[in-house]
């Protein structure tokens, strides 16, 4: 038996698509059920996958900012209920999910530096619309593309240790 999972698009921080959208539940829904209807017709098919609206609450709760925290405080107090949470707040969900964000925004995880550089987010951003894909890792030793390798700026980080360093102004990051 084979059991495929479907897990609808979700942007995520740090990554070349945080400045995307994620797709309406709506459209989600028919997508997925597009394609379970296509699988259904293969013998030994069992498709699982995640709902769109656990898709969006994990969208908001990965590229929202610190607002976000209201929302999960009163969600708590009504056993959440991420919905009446919303009401509740009145923040908008589709401000942190339902809109794609510009190169000069600035996000709400900046102040975390993942070793990433902002150009070469950016770059393969833009190549993913594109529709080019980007040559693999080369060996550790000799690799400098991304900036995340253990030859690049983790030689130089203590052991075991994750370092936050303060938001930078966006025109030192360009």
């Amino acid at each position: 038996k084979i059991i495929p999972s479907l897990n609808g698009f979700v942007p995520k921080p740090n990554t070349p698509l945080q400045w995307d959208a994620i797709c309406s539940e709506k459209e989600l829904k028919q997508k997925i059920k597009y394609v379970c209807k296509g699988l259904a017709k293969i013998p030994n098919v069992d498709v699982r996958f995640m709902s769109a609206r656990i898709a969006h609450e994990q969208a908001l709760f990965s590229s929202g900012d610190r607002r976000i925290s209201k929302i999960i405080e009163s969600a708590a107090r009504s056993n959440g209920n991420l919905k009446s949470a919303l009401r509740e707040t009145g923040i908008s969900a589709a401000f942190h999910t339902s809109r794609d964000r510009s190169y000069d925004e600035y996000l709400p995880w900046s102040i975390v530096d993942s070793g990433l550089s902002f150009d070469f987010l950016r770059t393969e951003h833009e190549k993913a619309h594109e529709s080019l894909s980007s040559l693999p890792c080369p060996a550790v030793e000799k690799c400098t593309t991304c900036g995340v390798c253990p030859s690049t700026w983790l030689a130089d980080a203590p052991e075991n240790l994750v370092q936050i360093q303060p938001a930078k102004i966006r025109a030192a990051m360009v």
